[in-house]
């Protein structure tokens, strides 16, 4: 009898220990397979005089991107070998151009940011511009006009 209480308490003990041990090699795979892609660290959005200036941080230095495609009411551009910690995120970006900003695994190894342009911005195609440096991806949609938000402050008064 005592020989079967024994091997009731052991089986469940050792049945868990082995569960435990298969999931900590699983997670262990996953995020090794997360350090060999570069991570969005964050989204800076700033309005200026002449236009609005996005700029992406990554964990390393981005290497590639993949050209933006422009929509009716959207630009999207594709980063090969990065992710996002979360599936999607979004970021606010009031300005006279852009709405919002989402970013989100468009598949295993490659995010999409997505720029939602507002309703009667045109020519987007013409005023987006796009650099790298190190670790930032600079993305600029120039104006037509100065922002009527952004406040010029006369010294002379």
């Amino acid at each position: 009898m005592k020989r079967f209480l024994k091997t009731l308490i052991f089986i469940p003990i050792f049945l868990f220990l082995v569960n435990n041990s298969a999931i900590a090699k699983i997670q262990s795979k996953d995020t090794g397979k997360l350090d060999a892609l570069n991570g969005l660290k964050n989204v800076y959005s700033h309005l200026m005089k002449n236009g609005h200036i996005v700029r992406l941080e990554f964990k390393k230095p981005v290497v590639e991107w993949i050209e933006p495609v422009f929509y009716k009411k959207s630009v999207e551009i594709d980063f090969p070998k990065a992710f996002v910690s979360s599936s999607k995120k979004s970021f606010n970006a009031e300005s006279s151009l852009i709405s919002n900003i989402f970013a989100r695994q468009f598949d295993k190894k490659t995010l999409r940011i997505r720029f939602d342009t507002k309703i009667g911005a045109t020519d987007i195609k013409r005023r987006f511009n796009i650099v790298q440096q190190g670790r930032f991806i600079i993305i600029r949609f120039d104006s037509k006009k100065p922002f009527s938000s952004y406040v010029i402050s006369n010294n002379n008064s």
